[in-house]
């Protein structure tokens, strides 16, 4: 669940500065915890949950789960029946909150004394911080159900995001008043661990325990570390063990850890570029990184092994190979000073060998652990043909009543590798039935049957990290998805979503999207002629006020037809890596403004400081000037780069008769062929506008009477796309027929079926 967010571990202590500052901070946490100036304590490898006691408004008492979101199922709290619905059938979490939620409600008239006194009587921004283990954990093997209570946390206060509360997905969360960093930000954070007392606590948790162990499992709360009598802690041996670095083909720089450590400073957030190959080693681009990150760590590591990568092959620019070196020796020497500690403490639960590590208590006003080499266990590359359970475990797809496929998790993240898929989140609905076992041709169409398997698997995959805390990364090679999900996620050295990505904003009305509007996405997702996005997002303005409607009855193309048929007519822009397609509020009424609100303080984006926004724009009729000054805009999100004017525009894209595209045409088109079917004329220049074998759904979706039937529009399928009408026209096909529109009229409700099935599916909103 990860509420409490992620321990510190010392290289993110903010005073460390470099390599013998490292060194003298584990050398002072020893020091410290020996002579008992500071506490230890076991650090379990769970599921991260966090749970607290709610009053409802009859003035009933029970305990809920809480995710520390500002989403209103959070705050509110989650009980179990809210957990089976929130996750789809199978997931791990539900029966985990399950069977957690009643141990504590069924033990709750017990304890009241106890959580009057430790203040969570009456104070639901207090909550129980603990790891929750059934059996296997992560990487560990425990032999027992065991809940371990780290301690009382409290929320910091939360301000949920204007737009989410309009909606009704999110409120205000209460709690602490949230304290400032060195620059005078809000820190980020769910809570902070506070003061309780531990008698109270422990109180609580032996009266607990015989209700756990209805359930099989064990209640602990914080376990003490020792230094073990009979073990020796000789810091001076890890110092003096050799570390080799291949900086070129042939150069090879050999010294010790203390003669790295010396030469070293953090790298802090400092994102380096590795080149990304395929399979056959080819480069296929470029990814940013973090310096200090597991990913340059392992590259650092195993550079001078047999068959490793010198760091001037693995990283895109030379000038960052003292970048890669600074963060692999800092993750280095934490790994190996950290595990010479872990092996000589234990405590009452076992010796620490058999535990993520030890957590350090009042060297900072936060957590600081010491993991050892847990912090890369779970790679592939260092522990042979270790696999996550996870990802070992049979993911079936139901092709058809009498088909399925049956493959592992991590054969199926293989294939879409392969396959060169990009993930795209399917709706809830069309989710949960392809994990009911449903079969993919009742859901979706035979051509996007390979997408929606593909999306459902990863979906999958990265609905595990709310399982187990990992943090997947749907840019999924196989081997790279087997270090992920087994990663300690959200270390903050590890950055999946790393600065400096680049959205472009495509704003319009949209009313409706037609073949220009569709290019001009397509070349900001993949770089044709102006600068590559990594994500392109379409905002659809909804004005209350400002409709467009069809000439011929006045019917309004709303905003959720835009949305519809960006989706389903141009589904091949919109599927490409990267797009995304939003709706924005009734009060943003106009493109410019919603693009200003986009790139704002209150933005609904994840734009982080040092990414870049491009507004987009076409250099039709200099059509950029419209951004002249929104560089300047005052309100803009701090940090982010924004990009606009000629440099940043793209080519607009013609009609045959080198005439621009417009949608108020359009719509007179679609009118046009509404009161005639017969136009052949306004057929084809619509042909130009909407991809020949779509116009069929275009219709549907306004809820016209389409001029094209079925079997014609199948017949142009894959004839050309965008390309403009080809192949017969209806009214040659219609003249055998004393009344054609009785045929058009019966394959039509037929169409309105099958979307209004597909609908209700969920494939298209």
């Amino acid at each position: 669940m990860g509420t409490p967010g992620h321990m510190a571990h010392p290289f993110d202590v903010e005073e460390i500065q470099t390599g013998d500052d490292l060194l003298d901070y584990i050398n002072s946490a020893i020091t410290k915890l020996s002579a008992g100036e500071i506490a230890g304590s076991v650090k379990w490898d769970g599921i991260n949950t966090s749970f607290k006691l709610v009053t409802d408004e009859n003035g009933k008492k029970d305990f809920r789960m809480d995710r520390g979101t500002s989403h209103i199922d959070s705050v509110v709290g989650l009980d179990a029946a809210a957990a089976y619905e929130k996750w789809p059938k199978g997931h791990g979490m539900p029966p985990a909150i399950e069977k957690l939620l009643s141990i504590f409600n069924e033990a709750l008239p017990t304890i009241e004394p106890e959580l009057k006194t430790l203040g969570m009587w009456d104070d639901p921004t207090k909550y129980f911080n603990t790891e929750y283990i059934e059996g296997t954990s992560n990487v560990q093997d425990y032999d027992a159900n065991i809940l371990a209570i780290h301690g009382i946390n409290q929320f910091y206060e939360k301000r949920a995001q204007p737009h989410a509360i309009r909606k009704g997905i999110s409120m205000d969360r209460p709690g602490l008043p949230r304290p400032l960093d060195n620059n005078g930000k809000p820190i980020k954070g769910g809570g902070i661990e506070i003061d309780f007392d531990h008698q109270a606590l422990e109180q609580l948790i032996r009266k607990v325990q015989p209700y756990a162990a209805e359930y099989d499992f064990q209640i602990f709360g914080d376990v003490p570390v020792s230094f073990d009598p009979e073990m020796e802690l000789d810091i001076e041996a890890v110092l003096d063990s050799p570390i080799s670095i291949q900086l070129e083909q042939g150069n090879i720089k050999r010294a010790t850890l203390r003669e790295w450590l010396k030469t070293v400073k953090h790298p802090k957030d400092k994102k380096i570029l590795k080149i990304v190959r395929d399979e056959n080693g080819t480069p296929t681009g470029t990814k940013p990184v973090g310096a200090l990150s597991k990913d340059i760590y392992m590259a650092v590591l195993r550079s001078a092994e047999e068959g490793g990568v010198p760091l001037n092959d693995y990283l895109k620019d030379a000038q960052d190979i003292s970048s890669a070196i600074d963060g692999g020796i800092f993750y280095h020497a934490t790994r190996l000073l950290g595990q010479a500690v872990k092996n000589v403490l234990t405590s009452e639960a076992g010796h620490l060998e058999r535990h993520e590590g030890v957590v350090l208590r009042g060297l900072e006003n936060f957590l600081v652990k010491l993991t050892g080499d847990f912090i890369v266990q779970g790679l592939a590359s260092t522990h042979g043909n270790h696999v996550s359970e996870h990802l070992k475990q049979d993911f079936t797809i139901q092709i058809s009543k009498n088909k399925q496929i049956t493959k592992t998790l991590v054969e199926w993240l293989t294939e879409i590798k392969s396959a060169g898929h990009k993930h795209q989140k399917l709706p809830q609905m069309v989710y949960k039935d392809v994990l009911a076992g449903t079969p993919i041709v009742d859901i979706v169409v035979q051509e996007d049957a390979e997408r929606t398997i593909y999306n459902a698997v990863m979906d999958y995959a990265s609905n595990l990290k709310e399982q187990s805390e990992d943090a997947i990364e749907l840019d999924i090679v196989a081997d790279d998805a087997v270090a992920a999900i087994e990663d300690e996620a959200g270390d903050p050295v590890v950055d999946v979503d790393a600065p400096g990505q680049t959205i472009a904003l495509v704003p319009g009305a949209f009313k409706p999207p037609h073949r220009g509007h569709a290019d001009m996405v397509r070349r900001y997702a993949t770089g044709d002629g102006v600068e590559k996005a990594d994500r392109t997002i379409i905002l659809i303005s909804n004005p209350e006020g400002a409709k467009r409607t069809l000439p011929h009855d006045g019917s309004e193309v709303s905003a959720e037809h835009s949305a519809r048929i960006w989706e389903t007519v141009f589904s091949d822009v919109t599927s490409l890596p990267g797009v995304e397609v939003r709706v924005a509020d009734s009060d943003m009424r106009s493109p410019i403004s919603i693009a200003y609100e986009y790139i704002s303080e209150t933005t609904p984006l994840d734009i982080k400081a040092g990414d870049n926004v491009i507004l987009g724009a076409s250099r039709k009729d200099r059509d950029y000037e419209r951004w002249n000054g929104a560089a300047a805009w005052k309100k803009k999100k701090r940090g982010i780069n924004v990009l606009a004017g000629e440099k940043y525009a793209v080519e607009p894209s013609e009609r045959s008769d080198n005439k621009p595209f417009s949608a108020s045409d359009s719509r007179q088109l679609v009118s046009n062929l509404v009161t005639n079917p017969e136009d052949v004329e306004s057929l084809r220049q619509l042909a130009e506008y909407i991809p020949q074998n779509k116009i069929n759904q275009l219709f549907n979706i306004l809820k016209q009477p389409s001029p094209v039937s079925n079997e014609l529009e199948e017949m142009s399928a894959g004839s050309g796309g965008m390309n403009g009408y080809a192949g017969p026209f209806p009214g040659k096909r219609d003249k055998k027929k004393k009344n054609p529109n009785i045929v058009r009229r019966e394959n039509k409700q037929t169409v309105d079926d099958v979307i209004r099935l597909l609908m209700e599916r969920g494939i298209m909103s």
